[in-house]
């Protein structure tokens, strides 16, 4: 009935209550948007399905939130969600951030690649530094620690080059 008499509050609020959530966001859209607003997040905070997380961080404008909260493990699907859902200018930011999340747990390959995509030529710099100590201390040889070094400092410049900036000493 409160359908009939443009009430679409409490027709939204019947339909959550009997966990009919597919129809109270259609009732919410004909409500208007602070309606529909408050039906997702009814909805969102009711459910426990994991992906309503990344629903309501990608409604709320707050990708933060999955960058530092997610589980590390999913790394690649964090990427995904800053390269579709992140606005320009907050791109770096938030690769950056999940690059120090991956360099401190110590996913460097993964850390470098966030890096890179942040443009943070700096701190790829450091993950890369990271690897080719471990690289330089297996090696007796003084050419081959001199060939690590070099390979290293083209990898720097190029990534400067194709970055077009630098965010460290290293990229100076």
């Amino acid at each position: 009935m409160a359908v009939f008499v443009g009430d679409f509050a409490s027709a939204v609020k019947l339909s959550l209550k009997a966990n009919q959530n597919a129809e109270a966001l259609i009732l919410a859209h004909c409500g208007g948007s602070a309606l529909l607003r408050e039906t997702q997040e009814k909805i969102i905070a009711k459910s426990k399905l994991p992906y309503l997380r990344v629903v309501s961080s990608v409604l709320h404008k707050d990708l933060s939130d999955i960058v530092q909260n997610a589980d590390i493990k999913d790394w690649k699907a964090i990427l995904a969600i800053i390269c579709t859902f992140s606005k320009a200018d907050e791109f770096e930011a938030l690769c950056d951030q999940l690059g120090v999340r991956l360099a401190n747990v110590g996913i460097h390959d993964a850390a470098i690649f966030a890096y890179i995509c942040a443009g943070n030529v700096g701190k790829t710099a450091e993950q890369w530094l990271v690897k080719e100590r471990v690289v330089v201390s297996s090696l007796k040889d003084a050419h081959d620690k001199a060939q690590v070094l070099q390979s290293f400092v083209e990898k720097v410049v190029t990534l400067k080059a194709a970055v077009g900036k630098g965010s460290s000493s290293y990229a100076k």
